[in-house]
């Protein structure tokens, strides 16, 4: 019977801010992101539900219904973290532009592997 491999990505690497970061998971880049956002301005942060304009509310005050839900530390908001790297990039780049910041403030590496 032939073998199935699998490939994903991971983020190895980003870049906040002028910071460095090697996150051990992307759901730590994600959670670390949104935190470091959540400080810089709560009321913004606020807002953000409002903008990230996606199909799925990936943030909510209310983790009810979510399938994996971590809470923004700081903050009355929790993310659902059952994001793959690519969706998890994505949210925080539009986060990141949410809050006024250049494209270029926020950077990943990521590496592809196979199993």
């Amino acid at each position: 019977m032939p073998q199935i491999k699998s490939h994903y990505e991971l983020i190895v690497q980003f870049d906040f801010l002028g910071q460095q970061y090697r996150p051990s998971s992307g759901v730590e880049a994600l959670i670390f992101i949104f935190t470091a956002l959540a400080k810089k301005s709560p009321d913004l942060f606020d807002t953000l539900t409002y903008q990230l304009g996606l199909r799925k509310n990936w943030l909510s005050r209310d983790p009810q219904g979510f399938h994996r839900g971590k809470k923004v530390p700081g903050t009355q908001w929790w993310l659902d973290t059952c994001m793959n790297t690519r969706r998890i990039m994505k949210t925080c780049d539009t986060a990141v532009s949410h809050f006024g910041l250049k494209h270029s403030d926020l950077s990943f590496k990521t590496k592809e592997y196979t199993r």
